[in-house]
């Protein structure tokens, strides 16, 4: 689930980046850029009646300050991830030992114990 997020944060950064450097309302270079219509529906959290190079600039800045999370997110992950894979190759080899016959789990040290008297009752 984590690789998941990982990977789909990814495709989301390279998504906008390319939006941002492709898609300028004013001179676009890709016929694939949204058209006016639906540069309003990605900017809704602007004010009604925005233009699309306010959207677009709007937009822009978001993937400026959205890279920063998304290199701590990649950097957080990494260790999380491979946590995961350690704990399948862990489960998976006393998964084997188990099932050999193995027993894992050793028997409790004995305890040492001193026997004592037991005091008197005292009135105070």
């Amino acid at each position: 689930a984590n690789f998941c997020a990982l990977v789909g944060t990814g495709i989301l950064f390279s998504l906008m980046r390319w939006l941002s450097s492709n898609c300028d309302p004013q001179h676009p270079l890709s016929e694939n850029c949204p058209k006016a219509e639906q540069w309003v529906h990605h900017c809704e959290d602007l004010q009604l009646g925005s233009s699309m190079e306010e959207c677009f600039q709007h937009l822009s800045g978001v993937v400026k300050t959205t890279q920063a999370f998304g290199w701590i997110l990649v950097v957080s992950m990494i260790p999380v991830i491979t946590l995961q894979c350690w704990n399948f190759f862990w489960g998976v080899e006393l998964w084997s030992a188990l099932k050999e016959g193995h027993f894992i789990v050793q028997s409790p040290a004995q305890v040492s114990t001193q026997g004592v008297l037991a005091q008197p009752l005292t009135d105070a």
